[in-house]
């Protein structure tokens, strides 16, 4: 009678994939914990981000209520401390959208860009001699919708 030989891996080989399949877990572990880490940093900046940019157009609201009740030179200072915030914010609405999608960003570019529009219109009536109560008055509703939010 003829008997099949049996084939049977020997303990070296044995040992050797059972390390081998052993760092391979320790592996997807490891690199598991550190997509946990990432995706929380990750969360933790999109919130900084976000919290940065209601910071900028708080600080732009707070400089347009004194905007109003000043005058004289004060103004042309606290136009410019205005144009920075909103412009911050704008930079800081713009790279939250390119990292997490436009639909993450905190406000829509249009009503940055109209509240800079308006302040435009208050520098060069100001520069004119002219009244900025108007535009003033648009600013400050936008932004007490935009920092509402």
């Amino acid at each position: 009678m003829y008997y099949a030989e049996k084939r049977a891996l020997s303990k070296k080989t044995r040992d050797a994939m059972a390390l081998t399949i052993l760092l391979l877990l320790l592996l997807i572990v490891i690199i598991g914990m550190m997509y946990l880490r990432i995706l929380e940093r990750d969360r933790q900046l999109n919130a900084l981000l976000i919290h940065q940019e209601g910071e900028e157009l708080t600080e732009a609201y707070e400089s347009v209520i004194l905007l109003s009740r000043a005058g004289g030179s004060y103004t042309t200072m606290q136009i410019g401390k205005l144009r920075q915030h909103l412009y911050a914010g704008r930079r800081l609405n713009a790279i939250t959208g390119a990292l997490y999608g436009r639909q993450n960003g905190m406000f829509k570019d249009e009503q940055l860009i109209k509240a800079l529009d308006y302040l435009t219109t208050c520098e060069s009536r100001l520069m004119k001699g002219q009244a900025i109560d108007e535009p003033l008055k648009e600013l400050r509703g936008l932004l007490e919708v935009l920092t509402a939010d």
